[in-house]
């Protein structure tokens, strides 16, 4: 909620919609800090209720694609959505370290200087993904100042793009 109110993005992409409840609560979020943002939901299985499916505000803010996050057409479409939107990005779909790797290739690019990726589950293997993700892209950073509570999932999952660039070389 508090990243959602600092960044106030056009569009949140979520990967992992299950039975549709997180993508209520963040379209219910955005529609207070920014009245045009939307989201956009992707799962290889429509398992949403039927209440999610058919509440006003899902109606109004959430778009839902059927299928992998990390299918090439699926990432296409994202992206042709994203364009010129400030996005901000939630992984929760499959938690292999290989899936993430391939979610965090396809949309971290979509998120500008000031949002984040956030990596749900990190306890599970989707951490191994973090660590080689950060190791080659410089211009991001664990924003370890949204871990308030000792229990989370999102251990060392809240990235935060500081640059778009990569810094100067100072060699």
């Amino acid at each position: 909620q508090e990243i959602i109110s600092e960044v106030r993005p056009d569009l949140i992409v979520e990967t992992g919609t299950y039975r549709g409840g997180s993508a209520l609560l963040w379209a219910t979020i955005l529609e207070q800090v920014n009245p045009k943002g939307r989201v956009l939901t992707i799962d290889i299985e429509d398992q949403r209720t039927r209440r999610a499916k058919t509440l006003p505000i899902s109606r109004r803010r959430v778009d839902f694609l059927l299928g992998s996050s990390a299918d090439p057409a699926i990432v296409a479409e994202v992206r042709r959505r994203a364009k010129g939107r400030r996005v901000l990005v939630l992984l929760d779909s499959l938690h292999t370290a290989d899936h993430v790797a391939k979610e965090l290739a396809a949309y971290a690019p979509l998120v500008p200087v000031g949002s984040y990726v956030v990596v749900q589950d990190t306890p599970l293997d989707s951490y191994k993904a973090v660590e080689k993700f950060l190791a080659v892209n410089s211009g991001w950073e664990i924003d370890d100042s949204r871990e308030r509570f000792a229990i989370t999932n999102t251990m060392q999952g809240y990235l935060k793009r500081v640059r778009s660039d990569p810094p100067p070389d100072r060699g």
